[in-house]
């Protein structure tokens, strides 16, 4: 039995109880029932107009959407990239970033603001919201087709990243010829 508490963004709190029982059949399977659980809405807090990339085409761009909403304005925020999921992901200050990190996050934070991940670094406006962008302006090549980009952003208030105190949903973006 574990029961735990989650609380998102946002200032609802929810209960989530589980009950694991463990079977006595020769297989020894675990069973797990869930109860008690509220489910929590999608959070669209991070946008893009384009979900797939060809990975043989110059020029290759999205445009990302961040909208943290207002009790968030005027907070710093970093767009990271992870070519290897979001998967247990990083936590920070008790916040969960759902990147895994690796070369390609170490490169989204040097390349921020550059002309590969323009507006990628920078302050969300008064209503929580900003805008960054993603361009490829070279072929990726055909050793990208049917790999996948993850793509979240953190808040944060310091002169670095840690700890942060926000991070976004993820969205994937997907290689294709």
């Amino acid at each position: 039995h574990m029961t735990g508490t989650y609380t998102p963004a946002t200032t609802d709190i929810y209960n989530i109880t589980i009950y694991n029982h463990r079977a006595d059949s020769h297989q020894d399977l675990l069973q797990n029932y869930i109860d008690d659980i509220t489910l929590v809405p999608q959070v669209t807090d991070l946008t893009a107009d384009n979900l797939q990339f060809s990975a043989s085409l110059a020029g290759e761009q999205a445009r990302f959407d961040l909208d943290a909403g207002p009790t968030w304005a005027g907070w710093k925020y970093i767009v990271l990239l992870s070519r290897s999921g979001n998967h247990p992901g990083v936590t920070s200050g008790g916040v969960w970033l759902p990147l895994n990190v690796d070369p390609i996050t170490h490169k989204s934070i040097s390349l921020a603001n550059g002309s590969r991940l323009p507006h990628s670094k920078a302050t969300l406006n008064a209503s929580g919201s900003a805008m960054a962008g993603l361009v490829f302006p070279a072929p990726m090549g055909a050793n990208w087709v049917g790999r996948e980009l993850n793509v979240a952003y953190i808040l944060y208030q310091g002169p670095g990243f840690k700890p942060f105190s926000y991070a976004s949903m993820p969205v994937t973006i997907l290689f294709i010829p």
